[in-house]
């Protein structure tokens, strides 16, 4: 007896049965009990791949995702990094590249038991390949919190246009910390529903120094996460972190050593604080452009809307460009561009404190990674939506969380081989030109089909020989 699979998708049934047609007279010498297949039939191409499929499908494979045995999980996985909106976008992309159909309620349905089924499985195997990658020289590993954003709504029916503050408290914010290696590879991940404080943060990081016998990873947090409460906690404990800070924020005898600062592109400037720890300030030209270029969009935005009589006294309070209104006294209200003027003195500026000894060079890449992780994980509120209402939020947010963590080691991976075989070719341009690549199929006799790749250029051509496992 010879098997050839199983499904309950139409179309691939169809295919397993002409495959069968075809087999069964090659394995035993006798008469088929099928009927002879019809001349008009035409045997769809399943195999037909694009860029995505070819590249990520063999870091995929390579990184030992391989062992879960899913192809469903395989296809979200890669449709994220190229097609990360709705879920209906990953049946345009399955149907568009000629793979086998899914049903929206069939993705649905697979994503809610995704995260009991695939959670730890995914993990292990993440962390098998970053041994092989350090070569078991674990050490220096980091734990790195996120926030994401999401409908708080639970309710059925249809969602109501709701403005102002009614609007904000419909959105919640959850918190996901992600476990990496000193190279930034992905090896476990936690979901917070709500800030998480020190206890809970240490009795995380002592369950992954357990199970994964690592030492005490480092804490890395944005600005704004972090209380100040439990960063007392943390020195406390002796327990290590990076959290980004807002310099007005601080005391004003650090504010006005920082105003009297002279720092050059990529210095970092040190400043020791009372409770143990050290503020490190790091100047960007490339940042001080993007906050010049921010402040006078909103500034222009500004004037109008005081040149239209959009502003009154009403207006001035302490939230956005609004506190660079000032009140006159003829009680008209204007703009206060002495203020606006000191303010360029923080161009360029980011901040993080800390209470290791990680070294002050390596700490200003943290906020580029943070960010990038962010762009990873978030999840669209249409990945959430379940018709009629939002019954299963929770086990959504994981499974999605699940996807753009694999995701995550996938870019990783082309990351790390970029850097080592063409550091000037960026994630993003390598990215755009994977999704350039193309086969076309050309039928054969008997149904079947073979696959040719469309003509590439040099970028393509050496991106597909590092990646050919």
């Amino acid at each position: 007896m010879k098997s050839l699979g199983f499904s309950f998708e139409k179309d691939e049934i169809e295919s397993k049965l002409h495959q069968a047609r075809e087999l069964l007279p090659r394995l035993f010498d006798q008469m088929t009990i099928f009927d002879e297949p019809a001349a008009e039939y035409q045997y769809r191409n399943f195999l037909s791949k694009n860029g995505p499929e070819i590249v990520f499908g063999g870091i995929f494979d390579h990184l030992g995702f391989d062992a879960i045995p899913n192809q469903l999980f395989k296809d979200l996985v890669i449709s994220e990094l190229f097609y990360p909106g709705s879920k209906k976008r990953l049946l345009d992309y399955l149907h568009d590249h000629n793979r086998q159909e899914v049903s929206l309620e069939n993705i649905f349905h697979f994503l809610d038991k995704l995260q009991s089924q695939y959670k730890h499985q995914t993990e292990e195997i993440c962390f098998t390949y970053y041994e092989k990658l350090v070569r078991n020289k674990t050490g220096n590993e980091s734990y790195r919190i996120i926030p994401l954003h999401f409908d708080k709504k639970l309710a059925k029916g249809p969602r109501k246009k709701e403005t102002g503050k009614s609007k904000k408290q419909n959105f919640r914010v959850m918190h996901l910390g992600v476990l990496t290696g000193k190279n930034g590879f992905p090896i476990a991940y936690d979901l917070f529903e709500e800030t998480p404080d020190a206890k809970c943060l240490l009795e995380t990081l002592e369950k992954y120094e357990k199970r994964f016998m690592i030492s005490l990873p480092v804490i890395i947090a944005p600005s704004g996460l972090l209380s100040k409460v439990t960063m007392e906690a943390l020195v406390e404990k002796e327990i290590p972190f990076i959290s980004g800070v807002r310099l007005k924020r601080e005391n004003e005898k650090i504010r006005q050593e920082i105003e009297q600062l002279t720092i050059i592109e990529g210095q970092v400037a040190k400043f020791k604080k009372q409770d143990k720890t050290k503020l490190l300030v790091h100047y960007s030209m490339i940042q001080a452009k993007k906050d010049s270029t921010a402040r006078e969009k909103k500034l222009k935005r500004l004037e109008k809307r005081l040149d239209e009589g959009l502003v009154s006294m009403h207006s001035i309070n302490r939230r956005g460009f609004n506190r660079y209104l000032k009140l006159e006294k003829d009680n008209s209200v204007s703009i206060d561009y002495k203020k606006i003027a000191s303010e360029r003195k923080w161009d360029g500026l980011t901040a993080y404190v800390t209470n290791t000894q990680f070294p002050s060079a390596r700490i200003p890449g943290i906020g580029p990674e943070l960010k990038q992780m962010w762009e990873t994980f978030r999840i669209e509120r249409s990945d959430l939506k379940i018709k009629p209402g939002y019954q299963k939020v929770k086990e959504r947010i994981e499974a999605m969380n699940n996807i753009s963590f694999v995701s995550y080691a996938l870019l990783k991976e082309l990351e790390h081989i970029l850097h080592k075989r063409a550091p000037e070719i960026s994630i993003q341009k390598a990215i755009k030109q994977i999704n350039g690549i193309k086969e076309i199929p050309h039928s054969l006799p008997k149904g079947h089909t073979q696959n040719q790749k469309m003509k590439t250029n040099e970028i393509q051509r050496k991106i597909l020989t590092w990646v050919k496992y």
